[in-house]
């Protein structure tokens, strides 16, 4: 069973996939259902997709992201994809789907200037004198 989490994170919305593998039908439907619902039931105009758990994922699974992107344009909705695995970023690379897809090596680049603000590692200043 694929496990998945939603956060909303200022004008983000990150899904991790929790699990090591998506490989059968019943993960790849669970996946394409959750996904849809956060689709149609939240509002942040980013959606990012963080794999950086995932080692092994089918085809099916990758004709359902590609599947998802198309409704998120339609929806006029930004799709990311962190955290690839090396051998996911391969199979990316391979079937150009890098070229589709905004890929970011993890959550914090893909949240970009939104993650830095919001770290606590970050001084948030009040003057430029500060």
């Amino acid at each position: 069973m694929s496990k998945m989490l939603a956060e909303p994170y200022n004008k983000n919305l990150v899904i991790s996939f929790l699990s090591q593998s998506i490989q059968n039908e019943t993960d790849v439907k669970q996946a394409s259902e959750f996904l849809e619902h956060y689709l149609v039931n939240s509002t942040e105009p980013t959606i990012i997709i963080d794999l950086a758990r995932v080692r092994i994922m089918t085809s099916v699974m990758i004709g359902a992201l590609v599947a998802f992107k198309k409704k998120c344009d339609k929806e006029k909705r930004k799709l990311k994809i962190c955290g690839l695995t090396p051998e996911i970023k391969e199979v990316f690379e391979m079937t150009r789907l890098d070229k589709i897809f905004k890929v970011y090596p993890n959550r914090e680049k893909a949240l970009g200037r939104n993650a830095r603000l919001n770290s606590g590692g970050v001084k948030r200043r009040t003057s430029l004198r500060e």
